[in-house]
């Protein structure tokens, strides 16, 4: 993810910067997911 976001800032190509951005959305959001799943297992087990 920051390796795309350091890329795209040194070659300029936004498609890296884009590819940087998609995947810390993405991580972001797999970490909700996470944190959501443990809440509810922990809560029903």
């Amino acid at each position: 993810m920051l390796t795309f976001l350091i890329m795209g800032k040194i070659s300029g190509e936004k498609a890296f910067i884009g590819m940087g951005v998609g995947l810390a959305f993405a991580y972001t959001i797999s970490m909700f997911a996470e944190i959501f799943t443990y809440c509810y297992y922990e809560k029903h087990t």
